[in-house]
């Protein structure tokens, strides 16, 4: 059976020593061409401190970092956007060995986040203007009703 997460070890200097097939995917890269890159390489440079960050203050403090979001710069030059949670190896003195994270590819559910939002902002907008006409309609009736008025007298 096939992971659909992608998964990835790195040693602890971050250059990547195995992946599975749907990291491979996700990447475009043979694992021949992982081998010789750092998790990093795969880093745009706006994660690039965010991600030291939860290295020093959660994986290597813990054992393990929350679930966050980056991004992957595939082979192609694409960028992924993906959620991961990496995981803190050690031996048997408790020195750090590797570290392995389980990746999920993001994109899919942010195109539809990002349309829903835009589904959104048509509905408030449509609702306004249908407060707008409803308004319109009111004023005019008032008018009508207010000039129309006749009064009849009796006898």
């Amino acid at each position: 059976m096939q992971m659909l997460d992608a998964f990835i070890r790195t040693d602890m200097k971050g250059t990547i020593i195995e992946a599975n097939e749907a990291f491979l995917t996700l990447t475009g890269y043979t694992m021949p061409e992982l081998n010789k890159m750092n998790f990093r390489d795969l880093t745009p440079l706006s994660f690039l401190v965010v991600e030291q960050d939860i290295l020093e203050s959660q994986i290597l403090t813990r054992g393990y970092s929350d679930v966050y979001q980056k991004e992957y710069i595939r082979k192609d030059g694409t960028v992924v956007p993906v959620e991961l949670r990496t995981h803190l190896e050690i031996d048997k003195q408790g020195q750090p060995l590797s570290m392995w994270a389980i990746i999920r590819d993001i994109s899919i559910r942010q195109k539809a986040f990002a349309e829903l939002k835009a589904s959104q902002v048509q509905l408030r907008a449509l609702a306004s203007h249908l407060q707008n006409v409803r308004e319109k309609r009111r004023s005019a009736l008032r008018g009508k009703f207010t000039m129309n008025r006749t009064f009849t007298y009796c006898c």
